[in-house]
């Protein structure tokens, strides 16, 4: 109970008054309340990525430890300091206009990865995450914002890429080859054709004339001897054409 004690003049004659005051359930509340603050300052100091309040211009309010180590300033620092200060200088057009949005709740929430600059001077990727607290009346209170540290990921993303570029060069530059390799196999396919061709016409010509001018010399009266000699070449040149023609077959297949 709370007891609030007084004096005053009655008749001339001082008396002493005390109000009594339950607050029992006051006392419960304010416990519970300050049990879950201390569970919500465990849970932000804690965390394994950085947590921050920050106002809707981007002041930092409260930042955890894991924040602090990730920026590499103290706590302090940070608070003297707004959020698009700590992006660079191409980020910092969107990174207010990302805050902008979720406070005026255009935006329920917003994750987007952008590059931010430690106290070193050295760029961090970072993914933010931002969310407004709202009050009663819903105007924005602060913004709830999560920073993760995504500098390994994103080294290891570029490097897949490179990788993934020097595969498709590679792949480009044997494709190519084999391309050129299949013109080469192409032409070297038209020249065989044209060969075969040419050789067909010139070495049939004669023969055939060999063959046709022998029949003509058949129809004429001859000596035994000489007519035996004729049928002789008519046919070796029959046999001549013949082996020609398989062997010109062959090359075509």
């Amino acid at each position: 109970v709370d007891i609030y004690r007084g004096a005053l003049m009655v008749g001339g004659h001082a008396r002493v008054y005390a109000i009594v005051h339950d607050v029992t359930d006051r006392r419960r509340a304010q416990a519970r309340l300050n049990e879950e603050q201390q569970r919500f300052r465990a849970t932000f100091e804690q965390a394994a990525v950085g947590i921050a309040l920050v106002a809707p211009d981007g002041q930092w309010l409260e930042v955890n430890q894991r924040l602090c180590d990730l920026l590499g300033y103290a706590a302090r620092e940070l608070r003297e300091l707004r959020l698009q200060d700590v992006c660079e200088a191409d980020d910092r057009p969107a990174a207010i206009s990302q805050m902008f949005q979720v406070a005026s709740g255009r935006l329920p929430h917003s994750v987007h990865e952008r590059r931010c600059v430690n106290a070193r001077g050295d760029t961090v990727w970072t993914r933010l995450a931002l969310a407004p607290v709202r009050g009663a009346d819903g105007a924005t209170r602060y913004l709830v914002g999560v920073v993760e540290d995504i500098t390994r990921q994103w080294q290891a993303q570029r490097a897949l890429d490179a990788y993934q570029g020097q595969l498709e060069a590679q792949v480009a530059q044997r494709t190519a080859e084999l391309e050129e390799a299949r013109h080469d196999a192409e032409a070297a396919s038209r020249a065989k054709g044209a060969f075969l061709a040419n050789m067909s016409h010139e070495i049939r010509t004669p023969l055939n004339a060999i063959i046709g001018l022998a029949q003509l010399l058949q129809r004429d009266e001859l000596p035994a001897t000489a007519a035996q000699r004729l049928d002789k070449i008519d046919t070796s040149a029959g046999h001549l054409l013949a082996v020609l023609n398989d062997v010109l077959d062959v090359s075509k297949i």
